[in-house]
């Protein structure tokens, strides 16, 4: 028919031989299909892969995301106590680790934050303590300058006194 054909040949244990021929066109054939179901699973497995993968990712960077917004919270001194830490920390993952360490960092800071209060308001006290003895000083010694003042006054007029009366008395 004028076809080409592929041919092959084994020798059987009786010694005969036996041969096979296919049509080039049936072989191709077979080598289109396997090809063609070679590339519809390979799309559909990279397809699997990414869907796994982005589920995956948004499992993994999700707990992170959320401990990016805390962070951020706690940088503008909000230290409420934020729900989503609370789930987070219960897992034993990094992001349970990170977590608590986030929470630690955040009673630390409360802390230090509370401590500094506290001394301002002392501050505050003594600084009105202050307040009050310096106005206190201030009147003892606007008192101590009147007094002082008579005394310096008295004393000029005992010493023209008294140099009157040298001056007589010589």
């Amino acid at each position: 028919k004028g076809a080409m054909k592929y041919a092959g040949y084994s020798i059987m244990p009786d010694r005969s031989i036996l041969v096979i021929t296919v049509d080039e066109a049936e072989v191709l054939e077979m080598i289109d299909f396997i090809m063609s179901k070679t590339w519809k699973g390979l799309l559909f497995t990279s397809g699997v892969i990414l869907i796994i993968a982005f589920v995956l990712s948004t499992i993994l960077f999700k707990p992170i995301e959320k401990m990016t917004e805390i962070i951020n919270e706690i940088a503008e001194l909000k230290f409420y106590n934020h729900p989503e830490t609370l789930k987070i920390i219960k897992k034993k993952d990094e992001c349970g680790s990170m977590a608590k360490a986030v929470e630690r960092m955040r009673d630390a800071l409360k802390t230090v934050i509370a401590d500094i209060n506290s001394v301002s308001n002392e501050l505050a006290k003594a600084v009105a303590e202050l307040t009050v003895s310096a106005g206190e000083i201030g009147a003892s010694c606007t008192d101590n300058s009147a007094t002082t003042e008579q005394l310096a006054a008295s004393m000029e007029e005992t010493a023209a006194t008294t140099e009157k009366d040298y001056v007589s008395f010589r």
